[in-house]
Order: structure tokens, then C-alpha cells, then sequence
């Protein structure tokens, strides 16, 4: 076989074999998403509740944990959630929130950070995903301060 032969032949075998991986089944790069779709703390002032969507790319179970910081402790803001998925997809999820969570999620001292924990389980396999949001604040729950007796002071 000549050089040239033998480059040709080479470049074929690559064709080939990239051709074989493009026909292989494609899996998911993230078998697990979730994101928080409640936005504003004045959502939780009409009900104590988060909405969530959560996508799974194959059949199982999720797990959802709701927590969030309160100085240097993590608080659980509501009961685990379980979501089954009998096919992949996506699902809109409303979790009630605990009278701990409503009370530290609406307050004016915490800033309204949310981190949810998922886990997808089917037989041995796991997958999981985390998401976290902040909540705008709502002017009527934390009105501003009033103003120091005597400033700005008076010329």
C-alpha cells in the first residue's frame, strides 16, 4: 500500500467511526433540571407556596427539599416532596410552604434565599440538582426605617 493509500484508508476509518458514534443513542447531559418559578415575597403573602419545575429526562422518582440560610443554620421551609415521573418530562410543582418557612420567607430580616435539593432515584441509578433563588422583596412587608430624631440636622 502506497502513502497515499494509506492516508486515504485512514481518513475512511475516521468517517467511519465518527459516523458510528452520531448513530449511537444520545443521552441526556443533565438527566435532572429544577428551577423556582416564584419570584416576588409578595406571591407568598396570597399563599404560603412555592412553584417549582422540575424535568426529568428518563422514568423515576424525585425528591424535593426546600431549605434556606438563616445566618450561619439551614432552615427547612417545607415537608420533602416526592414527584413521580412514569416517562420523562416536565412537571409545574407547587410545595406548601411550613408556617417556619412562610414566617422566615416573608419576614423583613432574611433576604428570601431558597435553595431547593432534588434527587431523582430509579432502582440503583441517581441523579441530582440543585436550584436557588432570591426573592424580591415586597415594600409593604418591610417598610423603611424611620429617620433618626434630629437628622438630617436642622441649619
Amino acid at each position: 500500500m502506497s502513502p497515499g493509500q494509506s492516508r486515504v484508508a485512514a481518513i475512511l476509518a475516521l468517517t467511519a467511526a465518527g459516523c458510528a458514534l452520531a448513530a449511537a443513542p444520545a443521552q441526556s447531559a443533565t438527566p435532572l433540571r429544577v428551577s423556582v418559578l416564584t419570584t416576588e415575597q409578595r406571591e407568598l403573602l396570597k399563599a404560603p407556596e412555592l412553584r417549582l419545575r422540575v424535568t426529568a429526562a428518563r422514568p423515576g422518582t424525585v425528591e424535593l427539599k426546600l431549605t434556606t440560610s438563616v445566618g450561619m443554620e439551614t432552615a427547612s421551609i417545607a415537608p420533602a416532596e416526592r414527584v413521580a415521573f412514569a416517562e420523562a418530562g416536565t412537571k409545574t410543582v407547587t410545595v406548601k410552604l411550613s408556617e417556619v418557612g412562610g414566617t422566615l420567607l416573608t419576614g423583613c430580616s432574611t433576604a428570601g434565599r431558597i435553595r431547593v435539593g432534588a434527587t431523582l432515584r430509579r432502582g440503583e441509578r441517581t441523579a441530582r440538582a440543585t436550584a436557588f433563588r432570591t426573592l424580591r422583596g415586597a415594600p409593604e412587608l418591610c417598610p423603611p426605617p424611620a429617620p433618626l430624631p434630629g437628622y438630617p440636622p436642622a441649619s
